[in-house]
C-alpha cells in the first residue's frame, strides 16, 4: 500500500463519509492486512463510524421486523427492497451497509391501507414530507416517509418501475411470483425481490430515478449481491429490454466490473459497451454530493430554456405548482393556501439564496454540463 499523507487520509475519509462508505472501508482495510501503516486517528474514526452504523442497523432491524409483522397481520403483501435486504441478508455484516431508510414494496391497491396501518401502530409522518398520503400515491414512487420512536425512517413504495401496474413482466404480481424467502443468522425470514429483480431495481433506481446521485455504494451493492446469488441473466436482459433499461444496465454493470475486477460478470458485447466519455461523465456524477446534484439539475433545466419566457416558466412552476402536487410535497393536510405560503417562504429564504450562491461556484457549471451530457446519452 503506497504511503498516504495525513491530508490525503482526511480527504479520503471525508469522501467515504459523504458516500456512506466508512464501515466498508474499515472492513476492506482489515482484509488488506495494512493495519500497521494506518494512523491511529484513522483507525479511531473508522471504528467509531462502524460502531454507529452497527447500532443504527440494530434499530432498523427491529423496525423492519415490526413493519413486516404489522403488514402481514393486516393481510397486506409486502416485499423488502434494496438496502434493507442487502444489509441484513447479503453483506457480511449489516453495519457495512448504512441505510437512510427502509423501503417496503406493497401492491398499489393496498398502499394507503399499509400507510394507515403503520400510523395506527405509532409511526408518524415526517415533518419534512407533509401532505396527504393519497396525494402522493400517483406522483411519487412511495408515500410520505414514516418515522418510528427511534428515528428509523420507513418508505412504503407502491411501485419501483415505470411500467404499468398490470405490466406482464414487471407488475407487483409478477415480482411477487418471482420473489424469494431471505434467510440469515439472527434475522427473521423475509419475503424479498428475486436476485434478478433486485439487481434490475438497483440499477434502475441509481441510473434512471437518481441520475447517479446516490454515490459509489451502488458498486458494492451489486458486487455483494452477485457474490451471494446467481442471476438469471437471460431473464434479466429480457426484463431490462422490456422496461427500456438496457442502456443503463450496460453502463452500471461495466462500471461495477471496473470497480470490482475480481467479480465474475458476463461479457458485454462491443456494440453495447459505454464509450470512455460516458464512463468518465458517469464516474464524476457518482462522486457529486446530493445537494450539488440538485443544484446542477435545476440549472440544467434552466439552461435548456432558450428564452427568458422559458426560464420564467421554470421559476413559475416552482412557485405555483398544482394544488395536487403542492399537497404531495410541501403542503399541509388541510390548507393549500398555507402550503403555498410555506413554499414561497422556503423558496425566497432558502432555495433562491442557495441557487444564487451555487451560480457563482465554477465547479457547479461543470457538474451541470456533465449532467446534461449524461441525460442526452441516456435518452438518445
Amino acid at each position: 500500500m503506497p504511503e498516504i499523507t495525513e491530508q490525503e487520509w482526511t480527504t479520503l475519509l471525508d469522501m467515504a463519509s459523504q458516500h456512506r462508505l466508512l464501515p466498508l472501508l474499515q472492513w476492506q482495510l482489515k482484509h488488506e492486512d495494512v493495519r500497521d501503516s494506518i494512523p491511529v486517528a484513522v483507525h479511531e474514526r473508522l471504528a467509531a463510524a462502524c460502531q454507529r452504523s452497527t447500532l443504527r442497523c440494530l434499530r432498523q432491524g427491529a423496525a423492519l421486523r415490526q413493519v413486516t409483522q404489522l403488514l402481514d397481520e393486516a393481510g397486506i403483501d409486502s416485499l423488502v427492497l434494496k438496502g434493507a435486504y442487502l444489509a441484513f441478508y447479503v453483506y457480511p455484516a449489516a453495519g457495512l451497509r448504512p441505510m437512510r431508510d427502509l423501503d417496503i414494496l406493497v401492491p398499489y391497491a393496498q398502499a394507503l391501507r399499509a400507510f394507515e396501518c403503520l400510523q395506527q401502530a405509532g409511526f408518524v409522518q415526517s415533518e419534512q414530507s407533509k401532505g396527504h398520503a393519497r396525494d402522493w400515491l400517483d406522483k411519487h414512487w412511495h408515500l410520505p416517509p414514516l418515522i418510528d420512536g427511534h428515528g428509523v425512517c420507513i418508505e412504503v413504495h407502491s411501485s419501483i418501475f415505470t411500467t404499468d401496474i398490470h405490466d406482464a413482466y414487471l407488475s407487483h404480481a409478477q415480482l411477487r411470483a418471482r420473489a424469494i424467502e431471505a434467510q440469515a443468522p439472527g434475522a427473521p425470514t423475509m419475503r424479498v425481490l428475486s436476485p434478478t429483480d433486485q439487481l434490475l431495481h438497483l440499477i434502475v433506481h441509481a441510473v434512471y430515478q437518481h441520475q447517479l446521485d446516490n454515490g459509489p455504494l451502488i458498486f458494492s451493492d451489486i458486487a455483494m449481491l452477485l457474490e451471494k446469488h446467481s442471476i438469471d441473466w437471460p431473464l434479466f436482459w429480457r426484463l431490462a429490454e422490456h422496461g427500456g433499461y438496457s442502456k443503463g444496465c450496460y453502463l452500471l454493470l461495466e462500471m461495477t466490473r471496473q470497480a470490482w475486477p475480481q467479480l465474475e460478470l458476463p461479457p458485454i458485447a462491443a456494440e453495447h459497451q459505454p464509450s470512455s466519455e460516458v464512463m468518465h461523465v458517469s464516474k464524476q456524477l457518482l462522486l457529486n454530493s446530493q445537494q450539488s446534484h440538485r443544484d446542477a439539475y435545476y440549472l440544467m433545466l434552466l439552461d435548456k430554456q432558450q428564452t427568458l419566457a422559458g426560464k420564467l416558466r421554470i421559476y413559475s412552476q416552482a412557485l405555483f405548482p398544482s394544488r395536487e402536487k403542492l399537497l404531495s410535497t410541501q403542503g399541509t393536510p388541510d390548507s393549500a393556501l398555507l402550503g403555498y405560503w410555506m413554499r414561497w417562504q422556503r423558496f425566497f429564504t432558502q432555495r433562491l439564496p442557495e441557487h444564487l450562491r451555487a451560480r457563482r461556484d465554477p465547479q457547479l457549471g461543470e457538474q451541470t454540463r456533465l449532467l446534461a451530457d449524461f441525460e442526452r446519452w441516456l435518452n438518445s
